[in-house]
């Protein structure tokens, strides 16, 4: 009869707690790089976007309004991809498909927001800017 010691179980239970403990770590560390790296790429799309808002509004090109939107576009399909949830459920009572946008990153949304109240005027011209080239665009029909 072999009589195996206790104290060796003991300390295996702890090698696996404290393995547990690191590969959390390493999730833990992981996921807050992903996060960082995410942010960074948003803050750095804002960044374009304001300094094609500032050649703009110091007497930019029609390529520069272009160039805006496409920013813009980049920068918000950026934010609803990484940031936002999209979840679709089935109205039990009208049958209709419902679709609810959940926030993931607060601190995200609010910058978003506050990205588009400091560029509203830049989006009207933009807007006008538009409008006038498709009033141009029809007359040539």
């Amino acid at each position: 009869m072999k009589v195996y010691n206790i104290d060796f179980n003991i300390r295996s239970n702890q090698d696996m707690s404290k393995r547990t403990r690191i590969e959390k770590s390493f999730s833990d560390t992981f996921d807050n790089a992903k996060r960082e790296s995410k942010e960074q790429r948003a803050r750095d799309l804002l960044n374009k976007i304001k300094a094609i808002a500032k050649k703009l509004t110091e007497g930019g090109k029609v390529a520069d309004i272009e160039e805006y939107q496409d920013s813009i576009k980049e920068y918000l399909s950026y934010i609803l991809e990484n940031f936002y949830i999209v979840k679709q459920q089935h109205s039990f009572f009208t049958g209709k498909i419902l679709t609810r946008v959940e926030i993931i990153n607060q601190e995200v949304a609010e910058l978003a927001a506050e990205f588009l109240d400091q560029q509203k005027n830049n989006l009207d011209i933009v807007r006008r800017l538009n409008k006038i080239t498709g009033l141009l665009v029809d007359l040539m029909k």
